[in-house]
């Protein structure tokens, strides 16, 4: 069952000192990633086109009547939305990103107004007597006079400049138009920015149209005063909103209204006042004249009917055109009606400038030789405010939109401006260095409030930049 067996042995040799080559690699795949892409057939759409026929214009009927009476029942609707956002401050304090912050006053323009008006006339005038902007304010009107000892012997002109497009004045004017004698007052028209009128020191009144390529070709020209004009204004008609009127002042004590109409051309008197003078206390003048010449006057821009007149001597009556009475002595076609409701507190000089507020209308603003400028209300005859210069002013203004600032300008030589709650003058309105000279006239640009035109007694015209909100702010 078991058995013995014998195997060869087998042998090899030792390779203990034979050195292994080693070599080390590594593989690695991609990273993975797929992309999704889907097509589509493009969608195709066709659309023919095709000319309408030509539509046959129909005249349609318009029933002017129901046209006229609808017109008329808006209207006073619209009129008051147009005079409550001409006073709105819903923008009050809005400036631009750009615009500068500091209450400063910029000198833009300084030009010689006496050297375009001379003309080789002959008549060395000195001193800008007047300057008003027209209804745009692109557009303003100039006029210098001379000094008189007793009549006048000069011709008057007026200069007409029409705003470049960096709203500068250009060196030529646009129009010249010349008077018989020194014109005293000038005024452009409120709604029609191309009818201008003059007053002069005659008693004599033009009207122009600038529009009219004759340059002496005057609309109309009247004799309304037997002495010189002191004032002229364009005011609402109380008997029809819609119209204008003329009203002229003069030295020999009236106040005349005037209708103006584009057609027929011309100026048709409607009323005359003159102003009773009061028997004690009012009227504080050495002059020996009977009657007291009217030197200024403004009628309310909120009540058409009120107005306040101020008389040689300081004298300031409030008036009214629907409480004037027919004086004695009057009939025909020449009555004369007395205005007079009160006499308010009176200057102790004479009165060089009256004017309503924009903005309230219970208040207005004298300014006279005594250097006193006085904030009255209607319904109190003394000054609500008084505020002492140091300089007389020669003309002043309210700043529209602005009903604590009024502007004014005189003997001082530089625009000053006046807060009327705190009742001084602002310091330090301007960084310019501008030659002093007695400053005569100033006016406000309506449209860019902004602008101030300034006159000197050396027949030179400053355009001023004011920023009004800043200095409200002070």
């Amino acid at each position: 069952m078991f058995g013995i067996k014998h195997n060869e042995c087998v042998g090899f040799e030792s390779r203990w000192k034979v050195t292994k080559v080693v070599t080390a690699s590594s593989t690695q795949t991609t990273d993975f990633s797929s992309n999704e892409k889907g097509t589509n057939t493009a969608e195709r759409a066709c659309i023919e086109v095709q000319t309408d026929d030509r539509a046959q214009l129909e005249t349609t009927e318009a029933d002017m009547e129901r046209l006229a009476a609808w017109l008329s029942k808006i209207y006073p609707k619209v009129e008051k939305a147009m005079d409550e956002c001409s006073t709105s401050q819903a923008f009050r304090g809005y400036r631009m990103q750009g615009d500068l912050q500091d209450a400063n006053c910029k000198l833009l323009q300084n030009m010689s107004i006496v050297n375009v008006l001379d003309g080789g006339s002959g008549d060395k005038m000195t001193r800008i007597s007047n300057i008003t902007w027209n209804q745009t304010g692109k557009s303003i009107a100039i006029s210098c006079n001379s000094e008189h000892d007793s009549w006048c012997h000069h011709n008057g002109c007026v200069v007409i400049f029409t705003l470049n497009r960096d709203g500068k004045i250009p060196d030529l004017p646009r129009k010249r138009l010349t008077t018989e004698s020194c014109i005293t007052s000038l005024k452009f028209h409120p709604t029609h920015p191309a009818i201008i009128a003059a007053g002069t020191f005659t008693g004599t009144v033009r009207v122009w149209n600038i529009q009219n390529e004759e340059e002496e070709d005057s609309i109309s020209k009247e004799n309304v005063h037997s002495e010189a004009i002191t004032q002229i204004s364009w005011v609402r008609d109380v008997d029809l909103t819609r119209d204008v009127l003329l009203a002229t002042s003069s030295t020999d004590g009236y106040l005349k209204l005037w209708n103006f109409k584009s057609s027929p051309l011309g100026l048709n008197h409607k009323v005359s006042y003159k102003i009773k003078i009061p028997l004690f206390g009012a009227v504080k003048s050495d002059s020996e004249k009977i009657i007291q010449g009217i030197v200024a006057f403004d009628f309310s821009p909120h009540s058409p009917e009120l107005f306040v007149v101020g008389l040689e001597g300081g004298c300031i009556a409030h008036c009214s055109t629907l409480g004037a009475f027919e004086l004695k002595g009057s009939s025909g076609e020449n009555k004369v009606f007395d205005p007079l409701s009160k006499y308010y507190e009176p200057h102790d000089g004479e009165i060089t400038c009256i004017s309503f507020s924009p903005t309230r209308s219970e208040m207005f603003l004298t300014c006279g030789t005594d250097a006193e400028v006085r904030i009255y209300l209607i319904g109190q005859e003394d000054p609500a405010q008084v505020i002492f210069i140091r300089d007389t002013l020669l003309d002043i203004a309210f700043v529209p939109y602005e009903e604590k600032l009024i502007a004014g300008c005189g003997l001082k030589g530089m625009l000053e401006i006046f807060n009327v709650v705190k009742g001084k003058a602002l310091s330090d309105i301007t960084t310019e260095d501008v030659r002093k000279s007695t400053l005569t006239k100033l006016a406000i640009n309506g449209n860019k409030t902004n602008i101030v035109a300034l006159g000197n007694s050396n027949g030179e015209l400053q355009l001023w930049s004011v920023p009004w909100i800043l200095f409200s702010m002070k």
